[in-house]
């Protein structure tokens, strides 16, 4: 039986799939190191968010981000920040101070 999404799953795939594009691009001057904007829609809901934001970058399309996650040289790479209240349209940056 095939895994059913929800529909903010489909969004982060789909997000992990536009930065991984991005991820893909020549790299660019120190002074212009990767910056990662995060924000979602309050049809995912109205309540605010508290926990940790991953944000999963591979080096592949084989299968999602995180199903690539492990202990080897080819793990995909997965950096976080922690969000306390986050509210829908409110912006979380992941960038070169991120610890990953």
């Amino acid at each position: 039986m095939k895994k059913k999404h929800t529909p903010l799953a489909w969004q982060v795939s789909a997000l992990l799939a536009i930065l991984f594009c991005q991820a893909c691009q020549p790299a660019k001057k120190e002074s212009e190191s990767a910056r990662f904007a995060i924000t979602f829609s309050d049809s995912l809901g109205k309540d605010a968010f508290d926990g940790r934001l991953l944000l999963m970058l591979a080096k592949n399309d084989k299968s999602e981000p995180r199903d690539q996650v492990g202990d080897n040289p080819e793990s995909a790479q997965v950096f976080g920040v922690d969000v306390e209240g986050w509210k829908a349209g409110e912006v979380k940056t992941v960038d070169a101070s991120v610890f990953g």
